[in-house]
């Protein structure tokens, strides 16, 4: 045999005497090894690992739904205690004289309902008399009178108005609104009023303030709950 043959297995060399233990081999022989076992392993990896599953079960929408977060009762329960004020309001006095004579909403409401009727009787009948020829003095109202006249019809309506305002509050709040709007026009009416009345002259250092009950302030007030959100 030549010199530095190798056996068939690769482990001995001939040196030309006899056969000794091969050398390792050099690591440059190692590369292209290497470089083809990197690549299967990595081909291996991408395949077990990086190839996306292939499912015939397509999901349903209902799979996927989303629950929307629940939303509490928004508006808060003080309108209505504002509401429950104003009816509780009608059964105490509106019209308080000296706490010798009392009138409760209620009862105002009634008594106005009757004059009103009244009045509308006697309007018919009168039409048909006579006009007479009566003289006015020619002269308005100065704003101190004005103010009183305006007080005084205000204060007269405030039952029918605080009615009416607890009965729209309530279709609004079974509506899940807030009824912020018509306490704003109920306070706007309260505030009114008490500036009509308190620019009103007095008689005998007595005003119109003098004869309103509590009823009628627990009526007014309570616009203020219905404007909370």
């Amino acid at each position: 045999m030549s010199e530095h043959t190798l056996s068939e297995d690769g482990e001995w060399m001939w040196d030309g005497a006899e056969w000794i233990p091969a050398p390792p081999a050099s690591p440059a022989s190692r590369i292209p090894r290497q470089i083809e076992n990197h690549q299967s392993v990595q081909d291996i990896t991408q395949s077990s690992y990086y190839k996306p599953i292939q499912s015939s079960h397509k999901p349903s929408r209902s799979n996927y739904r989303v629950s929307s977060p629940k939303v509490g009762f928004q508006t808060s329960f003080v309108p209505w205690i504002g509401v429950i004020l104003i009816g509780v309001s009608l059964l105490l006095p509106y019209l308080s004289v000296m706490g010798l004579f009392e009138m409760t909403g209620f009862e105002m409401m009634a008594e106005l309902g009757n004059l009103f009727g009244e009045l509308a009787g006697d309007d018919s009948s009168g039409s048909d008399g006579g006009s007479g020829s009566g003289s006015g003095s020619g002269d308005g109202l100065d704003p101190e009178q004005l103010a009183l006249v305006v007080a005084a019809i205000m204060y007269l309506l405030s039952p029918f108005f605080f009615s009416i305002s607890a009965i729209i509050s309530s279709i609004v709040l079974l509506m899940k609104k807030s009824p912020r709007t018509m306490g704003g026009l109920h306070l706007t009416f309260v505030v009114i009023f008490m500036i009509s009345a308190l620019i009103a002259p007095t008689a005998l250092g007595i005003s119109i303030l003098d004869f309103v009950g509590i009823g009628f302030y627990m009526g007014a007030f309570s616009s203020i709950l219905l404007m909370v959100k």
